[in-house]
């Protein structure tokens, strides 16, 4: 740090993020504390019923959830053959469906590479994101959406209809 400029100087010196939070959102924050269980159960309820739609179509890979676990789920992550991914993800988009696709893998992405991340040094990463695709998931998703959401998927799915169970990870 250079002193001569006055008291109030800084520099960055490396990478980082500001996490500090409005008040603001500290209010709603607190507020969104209390009604967690709610959001969890419901949330729950949407996952079950995701699982119970596409159970049995070939061609969808399903999340896992232990039994002994109480995850809040904000994410529906399906996966799909890498090869029809972003078909299916054009076509669900093109219904209307809001979906998305996450985690690339952080030693995929420029600045990680360019400080000398390997792309390839986790291959289970890649081959996860390659054929992942997020379906809504909220806690006042309706059944009639979900229904609505696993039908355009199953149409979209190479052999989607009714098969097999397919493996869950």
């Amino acid at each position: 740090m250079d002193s001569s400029q006055g008291a109030w100087f800084q520099e960055v010196q490396s990478l980082g993020l500001n996490y500090r939070m409005s008040d603001l959102l500290a209010r709603l924050g607190s507020n969104q504390i209390r009604r967690i269980a709610k959001f969890r159960s419901q949330r729950a309820k949407v996952f079950a019923e995701y699982g119970r739609e596409l159970a049995s179509t070939h061609g969808v890979t399903l999340p896992h959830s232990d039994e002994d676990s109480k995850p809040m789920w904000h994410l529906y992550p399906v996966r799909v053959e890498p090869v029809d991914r972003r078909r299916i993800f054009d076509g669900l988009t093109a219904a209307g469906i809001l979906v998305q696709v996450n985690y690339i893998p952080v030693n995929s992405h420029p600045y990680f590479r360019s400080i000398g991340y390997d792309p390839n040094s986790t291959p289970r990463a890649k081959e996860f994101y390659d054929g992942e695709i997020s379906l809504p998931m909220f806690a006042g998703l309706r059944h009639a959406d979900i229904k609505r959401i696993c039908r355009e998927l199953k149409v979209l799915v190479p052999n989607g209809n009714p098969g097999h169970p397919s493996n869950v990870f």
